[in-house]
């Protein structure tokens, strides 16, 4: 299996792309945790608490792997990649909770 090495650009990227996801986890967190839940909501509070800790993990590594030098280089691709997937699923799963959950939990508080 051939890992391609990311440039300097590619990392800047990435990071924006991890900054991102860190935003969206903070102001995830702050509505999620203002508020009590059912049981239904462990899932989702566990996404949103793996996926800021995986993001800001994956956003710590590439902020070393940038300013290292470029003959110094040793982190590997997969250090950086692997939690940036987590936090990204832990996204997607939050954001089913959005669009699906969250709608049928308004429908149901109108009708009573």
């Amino acid at each position: 299996m051939y890992l391609q090495e990311l440039g300097t650009g590619q990392l800047v990227e990435f990071a924006g792309l991890l900054v991102t996801l860190m935003i969206f986890f903070s102001i995830d967190a702050k509505y999620r945790f203002s508020r009590t839940g059912g049981t239904a909501r462990i899932l989702f509070h566990g996404a949103s608490i793996v996926g800021g800790i995986a993001t800001a993990v994956g956003l710590v590594v590439v902020w070393i792997e940038m300013f290292l030098p470029e003959e110094d280089r040793t982190i590997h691709l997969l250090m950086y990649f692997v939690p940036a997937s987590v936090s990204v699923l832990a996204a997607l799963v939050l954001a089913v909770e959005v669009i699906f959950l969250r709608r049928d939990q308004s429908e149901r508080e109108s009708d009573d």
